[in-house]
């Protein structure tokens, strides 16, 4: 044998044995020693704004050269181009360009591995505003099978958030957001979205927030049963996410937002009184007194809103009655209507919440238009007032309508009177004076309010409506609590 293979050999055997004591890395880990090495010079910050323009006029006369190849672009424009993905080119952003769609690819095919490029489309798919569909579609496909084939640790974390809320599908994500925020009340909106990788300002008043903000509204708004003060501090909170302190809502919301707060409420009406004015309250700050007038508002949150306007006749009607009730007894001592009173209001509010109530006007007697002034009281009703004539000046009416059935309560000793829908004799609701002689000849059926601390007429008149109109309303409604 010869010196030099003996040398060979020898030299081999020692390999091998070195071989065995100290064992090479697998070549996974060498993939993600290199990709460690390759992020830390490649996962730059973004761009200054000078600079930014700059690639964003090279990346410009590129796309108006239909001819040039995406070689003709730098490849230092081409790591750029995930933070000019939306720059507006010829009227639509520069990712809806096929070749730049193709020249991004190619770009990213000669890094290796590509989570650099992955983690910047990432952040520049959660940040996107105003952007087309289909092209945050292509990019959401194209992160997710970037995910899918990069094994590394920088990415595990964005394949666990697509998991669990298909981040990476436009359409999916809003559905699945609100349904895991509708299942966990204990969690902040804002708590998911940091669960999700969007805890940034910009990422919280980009395109999958307000997608997922329509579509949380539209989980209350297609099942019409109303909503709770949870609901409605989520809404608040999204809102404050998406718009913040200025409150300049994109006019594409607004129909949403309105519609959204409203149409729940197309079966019935909140419980409490206090509950729908904090609701039109948050409308009115956030949209304008005339919100309702905003285009896309739908004839069904119109006809909500009107139905709603009705509380405000109801509840100043039993607030100006009851004042004046209370002066007539300091100065005449008459204690009955004062004693009656605690048991109108919350019948007749019983009735309202049903959401069958559809109109409501305050007659104002001579004595009561006398004590508080007519001009105070047209502040307070407006169109909602009329006079009514009587024999007792201290006589005032609230008219309500019911499921087509009219009905006039009188204040004090006064009797209810009941108009049928087919009584062609029933007043008109929009008289400009009423005279309750008038009614008593036209009235289909009359009652008086007899024993009301034992809910006599209470019950008397529950049934009457609930034979003529199929609307009633359970006793624990009204009672008033001793």
């Amino acid at each position: 044998m010869s010196a030099l293979v003996k040398s060979l050999r020898k030299a081999a055997m020692e390999h091998q044995a070195a071989l065995h004591e100290y064992p090479p890395a697998p070549l996974n880990q060498l993939r993600s020693l290199a990709s460690d090495l390759f992020l830390s010079v490649a996962d730059h910050t973004p761009a200054e704004e000078d600079e930014l323009a700059k690639y964003q006029a090279m990346l410009a006369a590129w796309l108006d050269d239909s001819s040039a190849s995406a070689r003709k672009l730098p490849l230092e424009v081409w790591r750029r181009v995930p933070e000019m993905l939306w720059m507006p080119h010829r009227g639509q952003p520069a990712i809806a360009s096929s070749r730049l769609r193709q020249g991004l690819v190619w770009a990213a095919s000669l890094s290796v591995p590509r989570v650099p490029w992955t983690l910047r489309l990432a952040r520049a798919y959660i940040l996107s505003a105003g952007a087309p569909a289909d092209s945050r579609k292509w990019l959401g496909e194209i992160i997710r099978e970037w995910c899918r084939v990069e094994d590394h640790a920088r990415l595990t974390p964005w394949r666990h958030r697509d998991d669990r809320f298909q981040l990476w599908s436009p359409r999916d994500f809003p559905i699945i957001f609100s349904r895991l925020l509708l299942d966990d009340t204990a969690i902040s909106v804002l708590g998911l979205f940091a669960n999700a990788g969007m805890a940034s300002a910009s990422a919280l008043s980009g395109d999958l927030s307000k997608e997922g903000f329509v579509q949380w509204l539209e989980l209350r708004r297609a099942a019409a049963r109303g909503y709770d003060e949870g609901h409605l501090s989520r809404v608040r909170e999204w809102a404050g996410l998406l718009v913040g302190e200025t409150a300049a809502w994109p006019r594409a919301l607004t129909a949403s937002v309105v519609n959204g707060l409203l149409e729940p409420w197309s079966a019935f009406n909140p419980t409490e009184p206090s509950f729908q004015r904090e609701i039109l309250s948050l409308l009115k700050k956030w949209f304008g007194p005339d919100f309702i007038k905003r285009e896309g508002v739908s004839e069904s949150s119109r006809d909500i809103l009107m139905r709603w306007q009705v509380l405000d006749v109801i509840e100043a009607y039993f607030d100006q009655v009851g004042k004046y009730a209370q002066r007539l007894q300091r100065s005449t001592g008459q204690s009955l209507m004062h004693n009656h009173w605690k048991y109108r209001r919350p019948f007749w509010l019983a009735f309202y919440r049903t959401g069958r109530v559809s109109h409501a006007r305050a007659l104002i007697g001579d004595g009561m238009m006398t004590a508080l002034g007519e001009k105070a009281l047209r502040e307070k009703f407006g169109a909602a007032m009329a006079k009514l004539a009587s024999n007792d000046k201290n006589h005032c009416g609230l008219l309500l309508e019911i499921n087509g059935m009219t009905i006039i309560d009188l204040s004090h000793n006064g009797r209810a009177y009941f108009f049928l829908p087919s009584n062609h004799l029933s007043p008109r609701r929009n008289k400009a004076n009423f005279e309750r002689s008038a009614l008593n000849a036209a009235a289909d059926e009359t009652m008086v309010h007899s024993s009301p601390d034992t809910y006599t007429w209470q019950r008397n008149f529950t049934e009457y409506i609930r034979r003529h109109t199929g609307v009633s309303v359970p006793a624990s409604s009204y009672h008033v609590a001793p």
